[in-house]
């Protein structure tokens, strides 16, 4: 007697996700997924996170457990993004999950780099010939 296995479908739930205001335009924030029946793991499995901008910019997942999926957002288009709100778009292993998740835009572009103080000035060292 030969077994025999089935792929089955499973709908994962999405209950919500944080953060998704003031999302930085540059990208680099972590969204936190929550829910139900997600993948344990990213290995063998195709996850993948859009949002419905005219460029569908990506949020590359980062991890994957049963109840919380965590992805990190790349660069929106600066111009047309600002104070922007966008639908997520959830798709695993082929099924687009269905959610209301909106990410808003911060009205400007935040750089993720300050210097404290506001200016420095290098040494500079020169070798002397004699």
């Amino acid at each position: 007697m030969v077994d025999t296995v089935a792929n089955q479908s499973i709908q994962c739930s999405i209950s919500s996700a944080a953060p998704l205001t003031s999302l930085n335009l540059i990208g680099g924030d972590n969204i936190t997924i929550s829910g139900s029946k997600f993948p344990y793991s990213l290995t063998n499995n195709d996850i993948e996170i859009n949002f419905a901008d005219a460029q569908k910019t990506k949020c590359i997942p980062q991890d994957s457990y049963t109840d919380n999926l965590v992805c990190m957002t790349e660069a929106f288009n600066e111009e047309t993004s600002k104070s922007a709100e966008f639908d997520m778009i959830i798709k695993i292993n082929g099924l687009v999950i269905t959610n209301a998740l909106k990410g808003t835009m911060k009205p400007a572009t935040k750089s993720g780099f300050s210097l404290i103080p506001d200016s420095a000035s290098p040494v500079l060292k020169t070798k002397i010939r004699i």
